[in-house]
């Protein structure tokens, strides 16, 4: 009867997470937020601190990310951006929660008109903090 604990607890605990995450998934559309650099791509510190507005959310490859609409465009490589598509990089803290969240930063390769994408309309950039405003 011991056994059957184990994976009980595990599964408690990724109900819980999946919970939290939807739940703050949910506040997050429509929030004015804050984008900063963190790490892996210095042309991004000359860019960022920049606000945006969380406009919707997309499936990636089966995950939940997000669209942030920049406020003021930004070039990078050449190419003028006025959004970006965000993940959370750690369990546990999610798009919507309070204080800073570390992102993924990708930047999309074609316009972002449907609800469905794979991974490789993307190019992944930088990691960020993102901040609700």
């Amino acid at each position: 009867m011991t056994w059957l604990i184990i994976p009980i607890l595990i599964l408690g605990f990724w109900l819980y997470l999946t919970l939290k995450r939807k739940m703050k998934h949910k506040t997050i559309i429509g929030r004015q937020v804050l984008v900063k650099y963190f790490d892996q791509n210095t042309n991004f510190e000359t860019i960022f601190p920049l606000t945006g507005t969380v406009t919707r959310k997309i499936i990636v490859d089966g995950q939940d990310f997000f669209v942030v609409l920049f406020d003021e465009p930004f070039v990078y490589e050449s190419y003028d951006y006025d959004k970006i598509v965000i993940k959370e990089r750690h369990v546990g803290y999610y798009i919507g929660a309070d204080g800073e969240i570390h992102v993924h930063v990708c930047l999309p390769r074609k316009e972002l008109i449907q609800d469905k994408y794979e991974l490789t309309d993307f190019d992944h950039v930088v990691w960020a903090t993102i901040k609700n405003q």
